[in-house]
């Protein structure tokens, strides 16, 4: 997934199975502008089939999960939180 999202911009920022292994949320998250954040969704999601390829050479089981990509927001959410809590206890 490195390829897709640079280390720097972004990161994976947990990973959900389904109760029966056939399908792996994907949630990860970016800094950056719209225009980044959308290309890297395309990116995504036109991998999703040799990221399939590339899981299912490595796991010893009967069936390889599907692929979701979900974008996380909570860090964008968290910074933004603490630009408001720095403004406040400045202004204090």
């Amino acid at each position: 997934l490195q390829e897709y999202i640079k280390p720097d911009d972004g990161t994976i920022t947990r990973v959900e199975l389904s109760p029966d292994l056939k399908l792996a949320r994907v949630y990860y998250s970016l800094l950056g502008e719209a225009k980044e954040k959308k290309s890297t969704e395309i990116a995504l999601s036109r991998a999703k089939g040799f990221l399939k390829k590339h899981m299912a050479s490595h796991l010893n089981t009967r069936f390889t999960p599907d692929i979701e990509f979900i974008f996380d927001d909570s860090i964008e959410y968290n910074l933004h939180l603490e630009e408001i809590f720095k403004k406040i206890k400045e202004d204090q």
